[in-house]
């Protein structure tokens, strides 16, 4: 199974996103806001980040730039769930982005499509390995 760390701050969008995400199969653990997101990202090590852009302590664009920072987390693949029209593109070359409201599969096309990036880019690293 695969592990996904949801960052939201609100916590009925956090309820309703990971519920539907548990019932595609991920195991999600949940953080309200970038700083906690990174924190639990450091210590679990996600397969993919879902986080939403505007949140307090940092916002989706902090998250972002953390994890670039972080040599162990910076090819975690990266949704943005957000109600906002226009987000900026953050400097991570498997991020996506999905406007709320989201359906749920419209979601999980996402995550799966930045996982097979991140797994292309492996490939392309060290051909042959799996």
């Amino acid at each position: 199974m695969l592990t996904l760390l949801l960052v939201e701050d609100d916590p009925i969008s956090a309820y309703a996103v990971s519920l539907a995400l548990r019932k595609h199969g991920y195991v999600v653990e949940v953080a309200e806001d970038g700083l906690s997101g990174f924190e639990q990202a450091r210590r679990l090590h996600p397969d993919v980040i879902v986080t939403d852009w505007l949140m307090p302590n940092a916002d989706g664009a902090a998250l972002c730039a953390m994890l670039m920072d972080d040599t162990a987390l910076r090819e975690t693949p990266v949704v943005i769930h957000t109600s906002l029209a226009a987000v900026p593109q953050p400097p991570n070359p498997v991020v996506r982005c999905c406007r709320k409201p989201c359906s749920p599969d419209d979601l999980v096309e996402l995550i799966e499509d930045a996982m097979a990036e991140r797994r292309q880019r492996a490939e392309r690293r060290e051909p042959g390995r799996r």
